[in-house]
């Protein structure tokens, strides 16, 4: 399972561009590279042409190829989605807002799980509904960042 997943529009309107972020947490988690839960779920399987990077830290931006990448790429905004919202979403929005993307989150598209301080529901809302709007990201209902994307294809 992708502990972050990452989707980017360029600002050029032509395309969409996918991308999958792994996360290795290293040998003996269960969460590396080799292991059943390292795997990206089937229901949302790379194709063909959509790239994947595996990071080891909680940013997505803490790889190097996909920092490259996606400035090669001339993106300019990023659609993020996945795992975990109170991890590697908050690093991966608050590190894309540091670097001038535009973050988009689209309703329902990340969760975590329940921790000793908050439930999992408490984490999402507190992210989704407080910290990120207004100062990192445009958190949008899922039905709007459909058709953001249907009309950049």
């Amino acid at each position: 399972m992708p502990l972050c997943g990452i989707t980017e529009t360029s600002s050029d309107a032509e395309s969409v561009v996918v991308v999958h972020v792994q996360h290795d947490d290293g040998p003996g988690t269960g969460f590396s590279v080799g292991d059943e839960d390292f795997e990206v779920a089937d229901q949302v399987a790379p194709r063909e042409n959509e790239k994947i990077f595996i990071k080891t830290v909680n940013s997505c931006f803490g790889n190097a190829e996909l920092a490259d990448y996606l400035s090669d790429s001339g993106v300019k905004d990023l659609m993020i989605v996945g795992l975990q919202t109170n991890f590697c979403i908050d690093a991966s929005v608050k590190s894309a807002f540091e670097r001038g993307y535009r973050v988009i989150i689209p309703e329902g598209t990340n969760s975590t799980f329940d921790n000793d301080y908050m439930n999992s529901e408490t984490t999402y809302k507190y992210y989704n509904e407080m910290m990120w709007p207004e100062r990192f990201a445009s958190c949008i209902p899922v039905d709007e960042a459909i058709k953001l994307i249907g009309e950049l294809v």
